[in-house]
């Protein structure tokens, strides 16, 4: 979704739109913040529900979450989706 108000970064301080830009800046993180919240949470009910089969059953959801924290705002989030990757991968050539 392209947005109609500029970046933050891409205004000089002071300037007429800067402080509405950041405004709008402050307001998309926190929604995605808020969605990552409840993927995880998601992905926590999941774990618990499937037990044993968590691996299997809650892909879907691990998906979701790697998404929701990809955004460079989450740190470490890159080093963990690699991590993640390379442990799927694994697992994907051991069957």
């Amino acid at each position: 979704m392209q947005s109609v108000y500029l970046r933050a970064s891409e205004l000089t301080l002071g300037s007429v739109g800067w402080y509405e830009s950041r405004e709008v800046d402050l307001a998309c993180d926190a929604v995605k913040v808020m969605w990552a919240r409840d993927a995880r949470e998601e992905l926590r009910q999941c774990y618990r529900r499937e037990g044993v089969n968590h691996l299997e059953n809650c892909k879907p959801f691990v998906e979701a979450y790697l998404a929701a924290i990809a955004e460079p705002m989450f740190n470490g989030a890159a080093q963990g989706i690699k991590k993640v990757q390379a442990m799927s991968a694994k697992s994907d050539d051991a069957h």
